[in-house]
């Protein structure tokens, strides 16, 4: 569609999963920039979605099941299609 007006820029895992751990190991003193590096690595994927694929998302939770490691599980599980491009090639792959 040409019309953009209903898409959503989406974090695909909910940011409070992962900057609740770095907030808190900040917090205790934990904190190191490696640890930083691992959870972005691991976690802060983004996607476009139409508003209507966005409505069927859990809003801050992955889902029950989620392994921990899937970014696309809150997606797969809630019936939204995924295009493969450059940059997620190493999950089609699979």
């Amino acid at each position: 569609s040409k019309n953009n007006e209903s898409l959503v820029y989406e974090h695909m895992v909910p940011k409070n999963l992962y900057l609740t751990k770095i907030v808190s190991q900040a917090f205790e003193g934990t904190l190191t920039e490696q640890i930083i590096y691992e959870l972005l690595d691991k976690y802060f994927y983004i996607c476009t979605v139409s508003g209507v694929e966005n409505n069927k998302l859990p809003k801050t939770n992955m889902g029950t099941g989620w392994n921990n490691k899937d970014p696309f599980y809150r997606y797969k599980t809630s019936g939204i299609r995924f295009y493969p491009n450059r940059f997620n090639q190493l999950y089609f792959n699979n």
